[in-house]
């Protein structure tokens, strides 16, 4: 008998993200994670920093909170909100992988941003 190993987009999504298509940026900026939680019965708002960013994932830092597998990264007041995965579980940090990829531009400017709080408020041109 034939076994065959079905896939899925999260699967796919997972692959992509190790394979290193887009340079990492460092960087120091607060943001927010929003997930639902048991049951899908409450949404959930965890305050991160995010250490790493590039187009298709980034690495956050998080406290002791249990985040499921799929989140959303909110950049000011919900200016923009990433839909993310969970790829990778280290102490202390979540390495995510976006499911539509962010444009170059506005990784960079976030790149360049000077203050680690500026992604907590709302983000117009002038911030970033």
């Amino acid at each position: 008998m034939k076994t065959t190993k079905r896939t899925t987009y999260l699967s796919r999504v997972e692959s992509d993200y190790f394979s290193r298509q887009w340079c990492r940026r460092s960087v120091t900026l607060f943001c927010n994670l929003l997930f639902t939680g048991k049951w899908m019965r409450k949404t959930q708002i965890v305050r991160c920093l995010v250490v790493e960013i590039s187009e298709g994932g980034a690495t956050v830092r998080i406290g002791k909170s249990l985040i499921p597998d799929h989140a959303y990264l909110v950049f000011g007041k919900f200016d923009v909100v990433v839909g993310s995965i969970v790829v990778q579980r280290d102490p202390g940090h979540l390495h995510l992988c976006f499911v539509k990829q962010l444009r170059p531009d506005f990784v960079n400017r976030l790149a360049h941003m000077s203050s680690p709080f500026a992604t907590l408020e709302s983000l117009n041109p002038r911030t970033i």
